[in-house]
This record gives structure tokens, sequence and C-alpha cells, in this order.
């Protein structure tokens, strides 16, 4: 245990955390600024379903009585620094493997920036190297403001490699639908699509709407009864569900209880969010969501590959975007899509970058990263 600037600094493996643990992790879930569902309680004890899945992680905590105002969540390993590799704490790759794509600290939205910096300066030597390296870390808005201001408050060394923009849309990119509304108005909806793809799509969203003996009737299916299983059913029935052509659902890679559990955890939080397409009574496309905020991040989606001749699992993420932003408390639609997807993120027309942050916590590190901005400018 480490005395920060404000508050103290305590880790916790995250086998050992308790249920009032996971109640003031929650709570600061409900008071972070911009929390993504990958570092909710439901998700992160849902993909480590077991004790030796979550034996090697640590919940990096700063404390203020018992409110929680910061939390980071990573383990040690090593990274590269200085073309070499070293220990280090850090969230990248391996971490959960693929099942947290965003793994950035949760930060309090009181004063993220002064969270951030009493949680680097109060983390316990005999339990963290001098380096941490953060992967997916936001470099804009509020969450990149705290960033740059907690790295300099906490006058710690840092830089930042390996960025890519990630893609969204906001309110703004989406104009107002007057009812009836078909298919093919979702797509005119969005103001920043290019003429050749939205030509393209409404030409589908058409012939996707004469398929059935009546248009596409959207639903939200959040609280229906039976509605995960038919998810569970659409996924599983398609190309997702089969190994053998690349599929990668939950009950391919053995995890689907953890899943399961998960889902079930954000929706007894009243956070979870599915959408559904239907043709003539059957599911067209279906889309899972966890709303955090007033942002709602894609989870997963499934179509029926029948239809994939109409592009419908394009127009089902079209439709999926708009219907959310149509809510009054619903500000951004993410749909957590990685940047080599160029033909789904086309129809995404705000990105905002991320970057891996390296930062030392010690003046040994401070030296590594000198070193390596050293060997940059040298080209070695």
């Amino acid at each position: 245990m480490t005395t920060g600037g404000a508050g103290r600094v305590v880790v916790i493996r995250l086998a050992d955390a308790s249920p009032p643990d996971i109640e003031r992790w929650w709570d600061l879930y409900g008071r972070a600024v911009e929390p993504h569902p990958n570092t909710a309680p439901a998700w992160i004890l849902g993909a480590a379903s077991t004790p030796h899945e979550r034996d090697g992680l640590l919940l990096c905590v700063l404390q203020n009585g018992e409110r929680w105002d910061a939390l980071l969540l990573a383990a040690v390993g090593t990274a590269v620094v200085a073309r070499r590799s070293r220990p280090a704490l850090s969230n990248d790759d391996g971490l959960l493997g693929d099942a947290t794509t965003h793994r950035h600290p949760l930060l309090s939205g009181d004063d993220p920036a002064g969270a951030l910096a009493a949680l680097l300066r109060g983390l316990p030597r005999h339990v963290t190297p001098p380096v941490m390296r953060l992967a997916m870390m936001p470099l804009d808005g509020p969450s990149g403001d705290a960033l740059v201001a907690g790295v300099r408050r906490s006058r710690r060394t840092a830089i930042i490699d390996h960025t890519v923009d990630r893609r969204f849309l906001d309110q703004q990119d989406v104009t107002a639908l007057s009812p009836p509304v078909a298919t093919a108005d979702y797509v005119r909806a969005l103001a920043g699509l290019g003429a050749s793809t939205g030509h393209s799509l409404r030409r589908h969203a058409n012939r996707l709407d004469r398929h059935g003996s009546a248009p596409l009737a959207v639903s939200d299916d959040t609280d229906r009864p039976g509605a995960l299983d038919e998810f569970d059913e659409l996924l599983n029935s398609g190309w997702k569900g089969d190994s053998g052509r690349g599929g990668a659902s939950p009950r391919v890679r053995g995890v689907e209880a953890g899943w399961r559990e998960s889902i079930e955890a954000f929706q007894a939080r009243g956070v979870l969010r599915l959408l559904s397409m239907r043709l003539d009574g059957r599911p067209a496309y279906m889309s899972l969501g966890v709303q955090a905020g007033a942002t709602v991040f894609g989870f997963s989606d499934a179509y029926d590959e029948d239809l994939a001749q109409h592009r419908v699992g394009t127009l089902g993420r079209v439709v999926t975007a708009v219907e959310w932003l149509r809510r009054d408390d619903v500000t951004r639609y993410d749909p957590c899509m990685w940047p080599v997807n160029e033909e789904a993120n086309r129809i995404y027309a705000s990105s905002r970058p991320f970057g891996t942050v390296t930062c030392a916590l010690r003046p040994g590190g401070a030296a590594l990263l000198t070193l390596t901005k050293v060997k940059r400018r040298a080209g070695s």
C-alpha cells in the first residue's frame, strides 16, 4: 500500500477482489470519464472466469476512504523499450487475449487528471516494474486531456507510439427520420456517407425490403424474454459460429459461459442494449451493445446468411447506429470496429486517435525512454 497525492494506491489481485471491491469498481465505472464496457467488472470477470485466469491480473486502485477514484487493470509482463524486451506493467496484447480491446484506466470524472497523477505517483515499487506500457489509450477528448495533464502533474516521462484512428458516429453525423421509415431511409440519414457507397446501400436496402411480404421491422429487444437465446442461435448459425470458416464466436472459442455471465451482468445493471431487424417475423440481423454514459458500444452482431446478397450485415450496422442515436440519452455510437476492416468502417463518419503510451514510473524507466528517443532520432 502506497500513499499518493490524494488517497492511497493499493494493488489487488483480481483473484482476491471481494464483493465490496466489485461494488466499488462498479461505482467508479458509473462516475468515470468516458467509461468503456471492456473495463467494467461484468466484462472482466466474465472474460477471466477461472481462478487461474484471474491470478496474474492486478487491479491498481486509487482509494479515497471507501471510494475508488482510479483503476487500472494490468499485469506484470514485458514490453519492448529501447529495442529490447524489458519488465513492464502492461495492459498490452496478451491481457485476457483479445477479450479486452479497450483497457484505458477508469478515472473519476471529478478530477480525472488528478486521479491519474496520484495513481502514477503511488504505484508501489515492490509490485511494479520501472516502466508501464498502456495500449489503446484515447489521445483526444476528456480521456486524452486527462492523460496529458495527469502525466505532467505526476512529473513522469512518457512517449506515445503505435497510433491508429478508430471510427464512430456522433449525433451530428445523423439526420432526422420521419415516419414511415423504410430501410433505405436509414442510409439517407448518414450525413457523411460517400455518394457511391450510399447509392449502393440504398439499392440493397430496397431489395431487402422487397424480399419479404412486408418491409423490415426494427425493434428494441433489450427486455424481450428469450431475445438473448435468439441472438446466440443466430450468431452460431452463420460463419461466426463455424471455426472452419474463420468464425470466433464465444461458443467456438470455448468461452460461452463467461460471455453469457458478462452479458447477463450488464443486463442486470440495465445497460445492455439489443436491437433486431426482422423480416416476416424472422431475425434478419441482431446487434448486441452496452451503454456507458451517453455512448452505446457495439459488442457483437449476427445476421441471416440467406440474406447476405443484400448486404444485410452492413445495413444492420447502419440501422443500429441511427436507431441508438435517435434516443435522447445517446450522443455517440461506437461500433468497436478494428481499423483494418475498411469496408465496414466506411459508414462511420467520425474518428478519434488511439495510441500506446509508455510511461516511466521511476528514474530507471525515464532513462530507458530517453534512450528510446535517441535511437529513434538516429534511425537505429
